[in-house]
């Protein structure tokens, strides 16, 4: 795990952390630009697109009219990739 960490450490600052930055923010916008026009969905967190740094690049939302479940169903016979349950920090939740 140690060289692993070591190896990703050193690709990220090869690719230096402006670079990093402005693909993060890129992604962001991309993703609000998709998701903000779809109606019963709504994004948990800041979704000014003139301030993206306010928010990183991960987005949780709910969508009214189905379960959650259901929704991460849909979306993976559509090839997107979501997490509908709790990650490993269920006690902090």
């Amino acid at each position: 795990g140690a060289i692993g960490l070591a190896a990703a450490v050193k690709y990220l600052q090869s690719l230096g952390i402006k670079t990093l930055q402005n693909h993060s923010l890129e992604l962001t916008k991309h993703a609000l630009d998709k998701l903000l026009p779809i109606s019963g969905l709504k994004i948990i967190g800041p979704i000014d697109k003139n301030n993206l740094a306010q928010r990183g690049p991960i987005f949780s939302f709910t969508f009214e009219t189905m379960h959650p479940h259901d929704l991460g169903e849909v979306l993976d016979r559509a090839n997107i990739a979501v997490r509908t349950v709790h990650h490993c920090a269920m006690p902090l939740l």
